[in-house]
């Protein structure tokens, strides 16, 4: 059977399958279409073209999904680009990674890093909590209007504070997509151009030295043993909520009188004595 001929639906149709490998067929009407026929019973479009050394191949479409004058037009399309200097197999990747949604775009940013689990889960509540309707969005999508739109929406509603921790958790997401060629510039980028980011007004209340000799007695007080020794481990050991929350026996050595804790916010172990107090 000639291989080159006029593609037709039925003359693709009628193409024998092979008992084993493939075949290929050449359309005489787009030069470089080609009907390649496996023994699987699959019949594709494909475009064969030589550019300088390289073959460059690229697939339009199964012959079930793709109708003969459809595959011819989409040849036309992909030579023209090859022609033009363009490669449609970039152009194609580089279409698909744009169209990344954002929750997606986060999952590959946190499985490329080793992080906590801690901070991995608080990411991911973040996003959710100040970008739950754009979680399906593709990155190439969110544009800088609505990054403001959004900043002062959260910042009505929930606080600046929790408009900048999420805004900052949208940014590094968006900085990873900037960085693997999903998005050519980070909308978040417009807070920081405009000064937009607001002001973080850090916690200062402390207890007057006056009035520590009766906090200390109402701690002592308190019929509640794990509140009390929290409030004194935090008073003499210096310890982060966060830290005293999530701390294990496996982290204490009552021999040495010790507490040890692991991987810590600035990344190290940190060991400290047991007070006689607690």
């Amino acid at each position: 059977m000639d291989r080159k001929f006029q593609f037709t639906q039925a003359r693709i149709k009628e193409l024998p399958i092979p008992e084993k490998g493939r075949v290929d067929y050449y359309d005489l009407k787009v030069p470089k279409l080609t009907c390649r026929v496996s023994s699987t019973g699959n019949k594709s479009f494909v475009v064969l073209k030589w550019n300088g050394s390289t073959m460059q191949r690229v697939t339009i479409g199964k012959f079930t999904d793709v109708a003969v004058i459809e595959a011819q037009k989409k040849a036309q399309s992909i030579l023209s680009s090859i022609n033009s200097g363009i490669d449609p197999i970039a152009e194609k990747r580089k279409k698909d990674l744009s169209e990344t949604k954002l929750v997606d775009v986060l999952e590959k940013y946190l499985a490329g890093r080793d992080l906590k689990s801690s901070t991995v889960k608080d990411y991911r509540y973040k996003l959710k909590l100040g970008f739950s309707d754009w979680l399906k969005l593709p990155v190439a999508g969110i544009a800088e209007d609505m990054v403001l739109k959004r900043q002062q929406q959260i910042s009505q509603q929930k606080g600046k504070t929790t408009a900048n921790t999420t805004m900052r958790v949208l940014r590094l997401t968006l900085n990873y997509a900037q960085a693997v060629g999903m998005i050519g510039s980070n909308p978040t980028s417009i807070l920081s151009k405009a000064r937009l980011w607001h002001k973080n007004n850090r916690k200062d209340r402390v207890i007057p030295s006056q009035q520590l000799k009766a906090w200390h007695e109402a701690v002592e007080a308190m019929s509640n043993q794990r509140a009390k020794v929290y409030l004194l481990m935090a008073l003499y050991m210096g310890f982060r909520s966060s830290e005293l929350l999530t701390l294990e026996w496996s982290h204490v050595d009552m021999r040495s009188k010790t507490i040890t804790l692991y991987d810590t916010k600035n990344g190290t172990n940190h060991t400290l004595p047991i007070p006689k107090l607690i």
